[in-house]
């Protein structure tokens, strides 16, 4: 009866927050609506579940023995989600993290056709035309 219970509320939840999304789409301007979506999903949701969870365990005969190991199991697999979440997300746009600033500046870099530091790193005006300068003069042969 609990799971059916449980089935229900996350099919209800997910289909009510599903269609305030949309709505609020329509009807908004210029505000996202991602952190209402991410906020639904790493949070009410697992809330939800962890609720659930503690119902079904207060329904189960007691006995004298205490096993505490799945709840350490989830509470070490909970900080590794929520530490992993914060820097996947560069804690949520307010800080960034420089580990991932250089993987995605090593992804540019990769990406670079004419592996020359020129038209990868330029920054300015000006070594931005010589880098195209150097681009051409490399296809080229020159």
């Amino acid at each position: 009866m609990l799971l059916e219970t449980f089935i229900i509320v996350m099919a209800l939840m997910s289909l009510c927050f599903y269609i305030l999304f949309s709505v609020e789409s329509i009807y908004s301007v210029g505000i996202s609506m991602y952190s209402g979506i991410i906020l639904y999903t790493y949070l009410f949701t697992p809330m939800l579940s962890v609720v659930f969870i503690y119902l079904a365990h207060s329904m189960q005969p007691k006995t004298p023995i205490v096993k505490m190991h799945p709840y350490k199991v989830f509470g070490v697999c909970s900080i590794i989600a929520v530490v992993l979440f914060l820097l996947l997300t560069n804690f949520m746009g307010l800080i960034q993290v420089p580990f991932f600033g250089l993987i995605s500046n090593s992804n540019r870099l990769a990406s670079c056709n004419c592996h020359s530091s020129l038209c990868c790193n330029s920054t300015s005006r000006g070594s931005e035309q010589q880098a195209l300068k150097e681009k051409s003069r490399h296809r080229t042969g020159r």
